[in-house]
C-alpha cells in the first residue's frame, strides 16, 4: 500500500531536502576524522547522530505504507544497538511533533527557493556549476527576506559558486520589463478599441505595471475619455536580462 498523492508528495519532497541537502551540505561533517579536535568531534557527532534520529522517525512513519522497506530499517539501525527495542518497527508507536522551530524552516525554505533560482539562472546562462562566478543578486519582496539573505550569504554563495551575494535595490538594475497586449483576450473584450487599448497599454510605465500585473493586481489606462481596467491575464509581462546578466524569477 502506498501512500495517498498529497502524503506521496511530502514524503518525496522531504527525502530529496534529506539527500540532496541536508546530507550533501553535511559532507564535511562527516568525513572529520576522528581526534581532529573536541569541536569537530563534537559537530561530526551531532550530524550523525541528527541523521540517525531522522531516519528512525522516518522508517516509523513509512510503516504503513512501505512495512517491508520501513522493517529493515528499523532492524539495521534500532535492534542492532538496542536489544531491549520493539521486535518489529510495526509495534513501535507513531511519531510524535516535538516543537519545531518554524523560523527556522520559513528562512531554510527561502534558502532553497533562492539557490533554486540561482541555479535556473546559470543554466539558462549555460554557465556550469563549476565555473565560478564574480556574484549573485536578489530582489526579495520583505525585509524579513532581505536580512535572510544576507544572514545566509555564505551558504548560498557557496552553493552556487560566487565570490560575491549581494541585494538588489531594484530590478531595474538588471532587467528590463515589457508589456504585451495579449490581442485574442482584449480584442474579444473590447473589439475595434483594441488598437487604441494597445498603444494606451504600451504607454504605460513598463516597470510600474509589471509589478502590478505580476502580483496579480489590474492596471487602468484610458481610451477615448473612458477608463478601462485591464487584468492580469491580459497582458503578457516579458522580463529580460540587462547585457551581462542571466536572471530567473518565481512570483
Amino acid at each position: 500500500m502506498l501512500p495517498a498523492p498529497p502524503q506521496r508528495k511530502l514524503f518525496h519532497r522531504f527525502i530529496d531536502h534529506l539527500s540532496n541537502w541536508y546530507l550533501r551540505r553535511s559532507r564535511r561533517r562527516f568525513w572529520v576524522e576522528a581526534g581532529s579536535s573536541d569541536e569537530e568531534d563534537a559537530d561530526k557527532n551531532a550530524a550523525y547522530d541528527t541523521l540517525y534520529q531522522v531516519l528512525v522517525k522516518l522508517s516509523r512513519l513509512l510503516a504503513p505504507f512501505v512495512p517491508f522497506v520501513a522493517e529493515v530499517m528499523h532492524q539495521n539501525l534500532v535492534r542492532t544497538v538496542d536489544s531491549d527495542a520493539p521486535e518489529s518497527v510495526h509495534h513501535c508507536d507513531w511519531p510524535v511533533t516535538d516543537s519545531v522551530d518554524e523560523v527556522l524552516n520559513s528562512e531554510m525554505a527561502l534558502v532553497l527557493r533562492l539557490v533554486s533560482l540561482g541555479h535556473a539562472a546559470r543554466n539558462q546562462a549555460n554557465r556550469k556549476l563549476r565555473q565560478p562566478l564574480s556574484e549573485i543578486a536578489f530582489a526579495v519582496g520583505l525585509d524579513k527576506e532581505r536580512d535572510v539573505v544576507m544572514r545566509y550569504a555564505d551558504l548560498i554563495g557557496d552553493e552556487l559558486n560566487v565570490k560575491n551575494v549581494r541585494l538588489l535595490d531594484v530590478t531595474a538594475e538588471v532587467v528590463s520589463y515589457q508589456l504585451k497586449p495579449l490581442p485574442k483576450q482584449l480584442g474579444q473584450k473590447y473589439g475595434s478599441q483594441f488598437p487604441q487599448l494597445r498603444n494606451a497599454i504600451l504607454g504605460l510605465d513598463p516597470r510600474e505595471a509589471s509589478a502590478k500585473l505580476q502580483a496579480g493586481k489590474s492596471v487602468e489606462v484610458e481610451v477615448k475619455g473612458e477608463k478601462l481596467e485591464i487584468l492580469p491575464d491580459e497582458v503578457e509581462v516579458i522580463v529580460e536580462a540587462k547585457e551581462g546578466f542571466s536572471t530567473a524569477s518565481e512570483g
